[in-house]
């Protein structure tokens, strides 16, 4: 086994890590201006379903040219997203402050809604980095994904939480986010999800 020879898996492994590295670099610094996450997010997706299937030419330019396409469709999701987590931030901190009274019923019902929709939201940016569809259908098609795979997005959503409450256990740590808090569970969430798009069929 040629473990350490150049196109070996200890070398592949390197070049995954690096690559990963970059990735995370790049969206953190196109994320800046807030508005474009959901570009960032859907571009960073892009660039790990390629690398996880072997098919990326070039991290770098790959993902801008991803950031672009994705831009209109991937900032609307964004901002609808943004407003939602706004909306239900507020009722739960106006009920549970005593601001406003809800019926019990009523309350139960934002409360399911809250915990489907965020675990919904795992999915709606790889589905907009691989499958062309309007807004509405990429959010539908997220929340009809996470019903039927539910034990997969519990797993993605536990990886992406990771290095935030590690970081919350332990702050020194805090500045390897800056290196594979976005990339690693991005990468890790393909390769629960690839086998599953790749049956739908997305953009190749």
């Amino acid at each position: 086994m040629k473990i350490f020879a150049y196109e070996g898996k200890f070398w592949q492994f390197l070049n995954t890590v690096t690559d990963l590295v970059w990735l995370n670099i790049l969206f953190i610094i196109t994320s800046i201006p807030i508005f474009t996450v959901g570009a960032g997010m859907s571009a960073l997706h892009y660039m790990c379903i390629k690398m996880w299937r072997g098919e990326d030419e070039g991290i770098t330019k790959g993902y801008f040219a991803a950031f672009r396409a994705n831009f209109g469709k991937g900032t609307a999701l964004w901002l609808i997203m943004l407003f939602i987590d706004i909306v239900i931030i507020a009722d739960l901190y106006f009920y549970f402050t005593g601001a406003i009274q809800l019926p019990g019923v009523l309350m139960v019902v934002i409360m399911m809604f809250a915990i489907i929709y965020v675990m919904a939201t795992v999915m709606v940016f790889p589905f907009q980095a691989q499958f062309e569809n309007t807004i509405l259908n990429t959010f539908k098609n997220s929340a009809l994904y996470t019903l039927s795979k539910l034990p997969k997005v519990l797993g993605m959503i536990i990886v992406q939480a990771l290095p935030f409450a590690a970081t919350y256990f332990y702050v020194q740590i805090a500045p390897v986010l800056l290196f594979f808090s976005f990339s690693v569970p991005a990468y890790t969430a393909v390769i629960l999800y690839d086998r599953d798009f790749k049956e739908i069929g997305g953009i190749e």
